[in-house]
């Protein structure tokens, strides 16, 4: 696998097209969620799953400000520079801001699902499968992915030690 090192100015323009390529989604989520509310068949809702859903809706906000923060930042902090800060700053809210979402996708999954078939066991499953799936694909597999090329960078340093010192003596 080839890799390139970037700059602090690409890997800051690529934090922040990463931002914007998932808050449109997140924007039409809480659209619907608000919309939801003042739909006929809320009020059919048990007050439990409404309550769930402002929760959801809650969630939706905090993934939201998380993936917004870092133009913010940038604008008012560094308008005219990036630094390492800047891109560490940025990227952990990036990736804290997707837990909210995963969250507030799941909850609602759960909502949705209840609502369509009337079962709670249904909507758990939904919204389980939601979380688990999600959680997999935006933490777990980055997270294996990151600790095997970790070790596998270790395992080269090492050999790459070995064969100098050999050839040092």
């Amino acid at each position: 696998m080839r890799t390139e090192k970037l700059g602090l100015k690409s890997i800051m323009r690529n934090v922040l097209e990463e931002s914007r390529m998932v808050l449109p989604g997140i924007q039409a989520l809480f659209g619907f969620q608000l919309i939801a509310v003042f739909a006929d068949n809320f009020d059919a809702l048990d007050w439990p799953d409404k309550d769930v859903h402002l929760i959801a809706l809650l969630l939706s906000i905090l993934a939201i400000g998380c993936l917004m923060a870092p133009a913010s930042y940038h604008r008012q902090v560094e308008r005219d520079s990036v630094s390492d800060h800047l891109v560490k700053f940025s990227s952990k809210l990036l990736c804290i801001g997707l837990i909210p979402l995963v969250m507030s996708l799941s909850l609602d999954a759960y909502v949705v699902c209840k609502a369509i078939t009337d079962s709670t066991a249904h909507g758990v499953v939904a919204g389980l499968f939601s979380f688990t799936f999600l959680g997999l694909l935006w933490y777990v597999v980055p997270q294996m992915e990151r600790r095997k090329r970790k070790t596998c960078e270790e395992e080269n340093r090492e050999v790459l030690a070995d064969i100098f010192e050999v050839q040092s003596n």
